[in-house]
This record gives C-alpha cells, sequence and structure tokens, in this order.
C-alpha cells in the first residue's frame, strides 16, 4: 500500500507542477508590440513572417519570435483558433 502512495505521488507531482506553466517574453520579447493596422507599420522595415500554434501563450510566443529577429512590431495578419500569424517589423 506504501508503495503504491509513493509511485501515485511521483508521478502525479511532476505532472502537476508543469501543468500550469506559463511563459514570459524573452528578453527583447517584452518590447515587441502588437498591431493590427497597416498603417502603423508603413514606414517599418519588414524582417519576416512569424506564425505560433494559438495558445493562451501565442501573444509571448509570437512577441518572442519577432525578437529573435530584431523586430519591435508586429503586424497581426490571421488569428485562427488553431495559428496566430503575422510580419515582423523594425519600426
Amino acid at each position: 500500500m506504501k508503495l503504491a502512495l509513493l509511485i501515485s505521488a511521483l508521478t502525479v507531482t511532476p505532472l502537476l507542477t508543469t501543468a500550469c506553466v506559463t511563459l514570459k517574453p524573452m528578453s527583447g520579447g517584452e518590447g515587441v508590440i502588437l498591431v493590427r493596422d497597416v498603417a502603423e507599420v508603413a514606414s517599418c522595415k519588414a524582417l519576416g513572417g512569424v506564425s505560433v500554434r494559438a495558445d493562451p501563450n501565442a501573444e509571448y510566443d509570437i512577441r518572442n519570435q519577432a525578437a529573435a529577429l530584431g523586430a519591435n512590431t508586429v503586424l497581426i495578419t490571421s488569428y485562427t483558433p488553431e495559428l496566430m500569424e503575422g510580419m515582423a517589423y523594425y519600426c
């Protein structure tokens, strides 16, 4: 009985501690802004497309991806239940 409880505790505890992981923007990602209006990036330099799976961390993920390209702005071009897509810009 004690062995079963120990095995159960060792199995469940790691699952509970990893199930609620929330990503934070990486260094530089916190400075990336998301916009939806093309006029806001009209004078900016396009650096490339970015896309992430649409989940609770999608905004952090797309900011981090854009920051890795050297961007400070993302124009969101599509947001479906499955995918968030945009174009990364340096303004």
